[in-house]
């Protein structure tokens, strides 16, 4: 019994240890992915945006932005910075709060 728990502690140990060597651009926010592609306002209508690797275009200009995801929050680099707190992403929706508006965005992906 005693050498059960030491294998499991030193597995343990093992495991923890090889995740806090891992370099932190490793770490992969999971929002990171769901957040790229077209997205919409109404599940009906066309798309006001799509989301690239590396750019955040408005449909109607075409003219992309630069982006980051800083934790929970969509900064986008336009001619004024517009940050965006990411209350929901799922494969489907998208929910966004302007620190300026009351309401929260709901977007659809297309």
């Amino acid at each position: 019994m005693k050498n059960i728990i030491i294998v499991v502690l030193l597995e343990a140990l093992f495991f923890t240890s090889s995740f806090l060597e891992l370099e932190p651009e490793s770490y992969q926010n999971p929002i990171e992915n769901l957040i790229k592609g077209v997205w919409a306002e109404q599940e009906h209508e066309n798309a006001s945006f799509y989301i690239s690797d590396s750019l955040f275009t408005y449909v109607d200009s075409d003219i992309g932005y630069s982006y980051q995801l800083k934790e929970d929050t969509l900064v986008v680099n336009a001619d004024l910075k517009i940050k965006w707190k990411i209350v929901k992403c799922t494969k489907d929706s998208l929910l966004l709060k302007s620190p300026y508006l009351e309401d929260v965005l709901r977007l659809y992906r297309r």
